[in-house]
């Protein structure tokens, strides 16, 4: 994909998930106009360090089952690897990714971003779900 489509469907998305979500707000009546806290919860210990270690380890993770669950699943289907090579030739899992780090190292780096994005998301939705935990993942 060119790199003007990429930015185009990463900002459809941005722009969907904020519509819909300030909607979903506004029907639930979740919208506040006061806040108070009189509470500050000190059990919850944030380390930084800590938090973008783990998500780097989650994103390189991300990354390695990205690449593995495409060849394995969808690089089996002859169209699939035709549309993106022009043949529909299928070489083993270290020629392919091999042929995948030399054509394209910037799908890497993009990849590697969506790894961090989707483990920042899962490391907030897992502390949000686990109130009583003493620090973050």
């Amino acid at each position: 994909m060119p790199v003007a489509e990429i930015a185009k469907v990463v900002a459809l998305g941005a722009i969907n998930a904020l519509i819909f979500s300030l909607l979903a707000v506004l029907i639930m009546g979740k919208f506040k106009r006061e806040v108070h806290f009189y509470y500050i919860n000190t059990s919850a210990k944030v380390s930084i360090a800590k938090l973008l270690t783990n998500m780097v380890i989650l994103s390189f993770v991300y990354v390695i089952i990205h690449l593995i669950f495409g060849y394995f699943v969808a690089w089996q289907f002859a169209d699939l690897r035709y549309f993106y090579t022009g043949s529909t030739n299928i070489v083993n899992v270290f020629q392919h990714l091999s042929n995948q780090f030399k054509q394209d190292p910037i799908l890497i780096l993009f990849q590697l971003f969506r790894g961090f994005l989707w483990s920042g998301l899962a490391i907030t939705i897992v502390n949000a779900l686990n109130n009583n935990s003493e620090e973050y993942i």
